[in-house]
């Protein structure tokens, strides 16, 4: 399933003087890259790690919105093999997916479902810090609808407080949660969303040991 913003790159661009790139990002999206332990939403649990070590759905984790990098993901035998994203606070905005190749359905692998699946899916990578030893960070990575729109709110809700000057220099201290809805299709159930709600602020300066923006190149 293709998920595009509803905000193409030339309107963006057209509007970040009058907002700032996290609300822009948030309002769009809405409609090689881990530090530390990968942190994912998996049927309603909140895992990390290779083992898929379950944490509480209410831990509190500062969300490092400067460390957001977005764009797409080229996946090959259930394994990402190429990139094109960057940071979001750099200005980067994801190319149409029109521009990425492998255009033609014929070609691409099949799911599970025996359904075709686009090799390129639209990708967030966002880092996370725990307040409470602020050596263990953590990466969520999420292509899905539903982790995509838990980025988006967060990054909304982010955007809209950082308008504000008292803001400007703090990140949002998260609690990790989770929402269901009962999907139009009986058989497949209620289905489970992550969610981030902002708790309070933390200073960027408390946490400027660990959390440098990604200045690597991305591989291509």
């Amino acid at each position: 399933m293709n998920i595009q913003p509803s905000i193409r790159p030339n309107a963006l661009l057209a509007q970040a003087e009058e907002h700032n790139v996290f609300t822009l990002y948030g309002e769009s999206a809405g409609a090689g890259y881990i530090a530390g332990e990968l942190l994912k939403f998996s049927k309603g649990d909140w895992l990390t790690g290779q083992q898929g070590q379950e944490i509480p759905e209410d831990t509190k984790l500062v969300a490092i919105m400067d460390s957001l990098t977005v764009g797409w993901q080229r996946w090959e035998s259930q394994r990402p093999v190429a990139y094109r994203m960057g940071l979001l606070i750099e200005g980067f905005v994801p190319p149409p997916r029109e521009e990425l190749g492998d255009n033609e359905e014929d070609l691409w692998e099949r799911d599970d479902r025996d359904e075709a699946r686009d090799p390129w899916q639209l990708t967030n990578y966002l880092q996370f810090v725990d307040p409470k030893n602020t050596q263990q960070v953590y990466t969520y990575t999420t292509s899905s609808k539903g982790g995509l729109s838990a980025v988006a709110r967060l990054c909304r809700e982010f955007g809209r407080a950082r308008e504000k000057e008292l803001r400007k220099d703090q990140y949002p201290l998260v609690m990790l949660s989770g929402g269901s809805y009962a999907h139009r299709d009986r058989a497949l159930g209620r289905i489970k969303f992550p969610q981030f709600l902002i708790v309070g602020w933390v200073n960027k300066d408390d946490l400027s040991p660990v959390v440098d923006p990604i200045d690597d190149e991305v591989p291509f």
